[in-house]
């Protein structure tokens, strides 16, 4: 059958992100409760559990450190 699956990341370590205001940066991670942004790995591996998980389907998941909490 057909499964449907999606990743919804949060702040994650890339150029982007690099180029933000310092002072804006440290409160966007301030705000994150693991207290770091992601890293590519991170999102990686919540791709790769909706890949490989074959029971998983029609649901999002949040990989954001809590910021949906």
């Amino acid at each position: 059958g057909i499964r449907v699956g999606a990743v919804a990341p949060g702040p994650v370590d890339t150029p982007l992100l690099r180029t933000m205001n310092d002072r804006a940066r440290q409160a966007l991670i301030a705000a994150v409760p693991v207290g770091r942004v992601g890293v590519p790995e991170d999102i990686w591996l919540g791709v790769k559990f909706v890949l490989e998980c074959d029971f998983f389907n029609g649901r999002t998941i949040d990989i954001d450190g809590g910021l949906a909490l």
